[in-house]
């Protein structure tokens, strides 16, 4: 889960050298952040090759029980 804020300072009519260093400011880059390592490119085929693999093993597993069951 990732907590994100958004603020905005609206100035109206501000100062025209205000103006002017604020338009002319450069941006500092953000750091780099430290739930990167958590997130992963989105591949749907491959997640869906995951999935359907999951699903695959489930299903061999509840045949296998209810297999069981009916011999009992």
């Amino acid at each position: 889960m990732v907590s994100e804020t958004y603020e905005e300072l609206v100035f109206r009519e501000p100062a025209e050298t205000f103006y002017q260093r604020v338009a002319n400011h450069m941006p500092v880059p953000s750091p780099p952040m430290s739930q990167a390592q958590w997130f992963t490119t989105f591949h749907p085929q491959e997640d869906l090759r995951k999935f359907s693999a999951a699903r695959q093993r489930v299903a061999g597993m509840t045949a296998s029980v209810q297999r069981q069951l009916e011999a009992a």
